[in-house]
């Protein structure tokens, strides 16, 4: 019994870091999501895209690659907002089911 409660605690020390990080990169997709649409969607995405492309260049990515890299970050950028609305979305039906 001793030995399924330390197990018990040292699954819950070791998953709590992770479960705190998914909820807030959860977080982060939603305020994406908002901002993008507050800001205008495509031009959310390419502020996203050159954000990130100059994050790339800035640790040493190579200048060579720097317009195919653009179009797949703002693919990515792209799939980010999608991916953030349909986590809104999701949020949105589980709190009113909650509520009502």
């Amino acid at each position: 019994m001793v030995r399924l409660i330390q197990l018990i605690i040292s699954v819950v020390r070791l998953a709590t870091p992770w479960i705190i990080r998914a909820i807030v990169v959860a977080v982060e997709l939603i305020l994406t999501t908002l901002v993008s649409i507050w800001v205008g969607i495509p031009n959310a995405v390419e502020q996203i895209a050159l954000d990130w492309q100059g994050r790339a260049i800035d640790a040493g990515f190579p200048r060579i690659w720097d317009r195919r890299l653009y179009l797949v970050l703002w693919w990515a950028a792209f799939l980010t907002v999608i991916l953030g609305w349909i986590l809104l979305s999701f949020m949105t039906v589980f709190i009113v089911n909650l509520l009502f």
